[in-house]
């Protein structure tokens, strides 16, 4: 399901460009924006989701790596992997100065597909997430 968001300006920490990005503000209780690590795509997502419930229910009691992982098992688009973290759409540098900046416009955004992920067997699952988990704390 596609969702109308507004988008604002962002600037680049490192190639210094200014570039449009979607943001549901800070009264989006449990949604996220997902952004390729390529910065050309976006996908949203919400921790109450029937699969991200599972996913935090298969997850250390003690990680705060929900979203990376949810992240990390988003259905690819044309090869792209998904962040947590705004990207640069024109150098991919998750290096952002600032964000959230003069509101300029509206932009859909898919929901995030979780099918491969979700096709899996439970134990092969909760063994990614962990996978997953040692990957994102060894960075």
């Amino acid at each position: 399901m596609n969702k109308e968001i507004s988008t604002y300006l962002a600037k680049c920490g490192n190639c210094k460009q200014i570039f449009a990005h979607p943001s549901l503000g800070d009264f989006a209780y449990g949604e996220i924006i997902f952004c390729s690590i390529d910065g050309q795509q976006y996908t949203h997502a919400s921790a109450f989701s029937e699969f991200a419930q599972k996913i935090s229910r298969l997850m250390p009691d003690n990680s705060s790596d929900f979203w990376d992982v949810i992240a990390s098992l988003v259905d690819s688009i044309e090869d792209r992997k998904y962040s947590p973290h705004i990207h640069c759409l024109f150098c991919s540098s998750d290096n952002i100065e600032f964000w959230e900046g003069e509101r300029i416009g509206v932009m859909n955004v898919s929901e995030a597909s979780f099918l491969a992920a979700a096709a899996l067997p439970e134990h092969e699952l909760k063994l990614l997430v962990a996978q997953i988990c040692e990957c994102i704390n060894n960075k």
